[in-house]
């Protein structure tokens, strides 16, 4: 009760511009915050509860200037900011598991994907190590031969002709080779893995603002096929709706639909590509933009083969 008077008192400090609207909303985010249970009593686990509660704070220090209007009739302000709360609550509430669905299909997404670049690198684990080296090494197990920097291989030669489109599959693919990949060329060709993982990392660098494009432009399409799917006819149920709602249904559904498939459009037809360029490759490796070209096609080759 005390605390309900209190909540009023403000409203009517602010009437007489005895107090800030921003000052009596701090207030009531404290004592939301240290009252949280009186205004929504659900239990969550401890650290669910701790980070859903600071959402819920925060969000209502983002829009609590707006209970600061004229009360409806018959109502109190602490009714108001009552109200107010829960529907936070309620948003955050369908946020979260909103939030969880779109997490399945970027999971789905991701384990269609790994085994995809399982392939795509498969070629690479099974390549042969047939490496020529200028003199027969001595008979001594722990001889070594020192490891050369990845421009050095580039421009040596090699018999292994899976050797070279290996590494420049590899540097194409730099966000998303594996490290036991990139070490098991490191150790195949005598590579030295410092300079070959500073070299991916350098790509990344110069490619990052296409690739964050891309990688968003992808969660998007991921979120607007979940959309599609809460929409689609059968999928969600609304068989025994009216007719005005089902219409409402279908319309979302067929906006949805568009919004996925183009997105997805966009995706295939590779726009924010972040493969590096023949040309940067080209610079990083010392070694002229068609014989880049000729490795990449070399690879095309590899793959098809090892698919048959």
């Amino acid at each position: 009760m005390r605390l309900e008077l209190f909540i009023n008192s403000l409203y009517e400090k602010v009437e007489k511009k005895e107090m800030s609207v921003t000052s009596a909303v701090n207030l009531i985010a404290e004592i939301v915050q240290e009252n949280y249970k009186v205004f929504d009593p659900k239990k969550r686990e401890k650290e669910l509860q701790e980070d859903f509660q600071s959402t819920v704070v925060l969000e209502f220090l983002r829009v609590g200037h707006k209970v600061f209007s004229p009360l409806p009739e018959g109502k109190d302000f602490y009714s108001v900011v009552a109200s107010r709360i829960r529907g936070i609550v309620q948003t955050q509430i369908k946020k979260s598991a909103d939030s969880n669905k779109i997490s399945l299909v970027n999971l789905r997404n991701s384990q269609n994907d790994f085994e995809t670049e399982q392939e795509k690198y498969n070629f690479i684990l099974v390549v042969e190590d047939n490496l020529s080296v200028p003199y027969a090494p001595p008979k001594n197990a722990d001889f070594k031969l020192k490891p050369v920097s990845l421009k050095e291989f580039m421009n040596k030669r090699t018999n292994c002709k899976e050797a070279k489109p290996a590494v420049i599959s590899a540097l194409r693919e730099c966000y998303h080779i594996p490290d036991s990949i990139v070490y098991k060329l490191c150790e195949k060709y005598n590579i030295d893995s410092n300079d070959f993982f500073k070299n991916i990392q350098e790509l990344k660098e110069i490619q990052i603002e296409k690739y964050e494009k891309h990688k968003e432009l992808c969660n998007n399409r991921n979120a607007s096929f979940f959309i599609h799917q809460r929409y689609t006819p059968g999928f969600s149920d609304y068989e025994n709706a009216s007719d005005s709602y089902k219409r409402t249904m279908k319309k979302r559904y067929e906006t949805s639909t568009q919004h996925w498939k183009m997105k997805n459009k966009q995706i295939k037809k590779g726009r924010f590509h972040y493969t590096p360029s023949n040309e940067l490759l080209s610079q990083k490796l010392g070694i002229c933009i068609r014989q880049i070209s000729y490795y990449i096609k070399k690879t095309r080759e590899l793959t098809e083969e090892e698919a048959l």
